[in-house]
């Protein structure tokens, strides 16, 4: 071959090289970072320096903030069972979402209330503003409670999530990996990084004790206005004269 065709041939060569390299670099960065994320959710070293919030259950926590930039009050939950999860937009979760709009569907009625925390904390994967989160969530199909785009651990974390890590504590690790569940009274009583399709075995039980606990009442003040009934029945008979 002539000298300048080996020289391009080398250039093309070397660029390809280069390139395929590059790519190699980029994805062992990824995984460097998703098994950096995996590491601290098991060890907790990813929770070090969340601060802690006083308070005695999420109805005391300071108020939130949406994704619309709008106040939200956690006490506007009280009698809710609430389910907590960080989470990103991106069609690589699209199975979380869809296990989010299924439980939103089927137990809304009975008092379930859904919290999407958006971070992008963990491999910088969300990268969109909070509008660009809504949209994404709302063409998902998920109409419950996003808000606004923070951090979920560490000294910047939001009270929400300051207060669940201090009672459930470890690093949150990746996206979706970290889920709290909080019972009718405002109490964090479970932390789990299963999928959002497992959440409904730990969800049901708490949901069905608002109906246990209202059935028991009503049969406690059936049976009282009964026994009133009876004892009223039952009234001292006239004395006869002499």
């Amino acid at each position: 071959l002539p000298l300048k065709a080996v020289s391009v041939t080398t250039t093309a060569t070397a660029s390809k090289l280069s390139f395929t390299r590059t790519k190699l670099t980029t994805h062992q960065q990824k995984r460097n970072v998703r098994m950096s994320g995996l590491f601290d959710m098991l060890t907790g070293k990813g929770g070090e320096g969340t601060p802690k919030v006083n308070a005695s259950s999420i109805y005391e926590l300071p108020n939130g903030t949406d994704v619309d930039g709008n106040e939200f009050d956690y006490s506007s939950l009280k009698g809710k069972v609430v389910l907590i999860t960080n989470g990103r937009r991106g069609e690589g979760d699209a199975q979380q979402y869809e296990g989010l709009v299924a439980l939103e569907k089927k137990y809304k009625t009975e008092g379930l209330e859904i919290l999407l925390f958006p971070s992008g904390q963990f491999g910088g994967q969300e990268l969109a503003n909070n509008a660009d989160i809504k949209k994404f969530a709302r063409e998902k199909g998920f109409n419950g409670t996003v808000m606004a785009k923070g951090d979920v651990e560490g000294a910047n974390a939001t009270p929400m999530w300051s207060y669940c890590l201090d009672k459930f504590p470890g690093g949150v690790g990746w996206n979706f990996k970290a889920k709290f569940i909080v019972d009718r009274e405002g109490n964090v009583v479970n932390r789990n990084s299963s999928s959002a399709q497992d959440q409904e075995a730990l969800i049901k039980p708490l949901l069905k004790k608002e109906i246990i606990r209202t059935t028991t009442a009503t049969t406690t003040t059936t049976n009282k206005n009964a026994s009133e009934k009876e004892r009223d029945g039952k009234s001292t008979p006239p004395r006869k004269e002499a």
